[in-house]
């Protein structure tokens, strides 16, 4: 999957680049700028966005493929927030609770 990404400098023209999962990117647009991006977006909205644009395009296994994969991605964000909470959730480092 591709997203495209606007050079501020030029403000016309629009890259684009393969998703990365550290979402940094470091590109030079053709007119010479040297651009740096840190996507704020979680991966898997921008998945999700993929699977609805792929599933308006008629392309409804790329759009099942696409949401499969942002659900993915969408638990393991869940499971790696609830283990942030569960850690810092108490005074001792550890929560003993075991149901949020």
């Amino acid at each position: 999957m591709k997203i495209g990404i606007l050079c501020t400098r030029c403000g016309d023209r629009i890259l684009f680049v393969p998703l990365r999962d550290d979402s940094f990117y470091r590109l030079k647009c053709p007119g010479g700028h040297t651009i740096r991006v840190c996507l704020q977006n979680p991966k898997f909205e921008l998945l999700l966005v993929s699977a609805g644009m792929a599933y308006l395009d008629g392309y409804y296994r790329e759009s099942v493929a696409s949401m499969n994969s942002a659900f993915e991605e969408f638990i393991r964000f869940y499971i790696e927030i609830i283990a942030v909470k569960r850690y810092f959730g108490s005074k001792s480092g550890m929560s003993q609770n075991l149901l949020i």
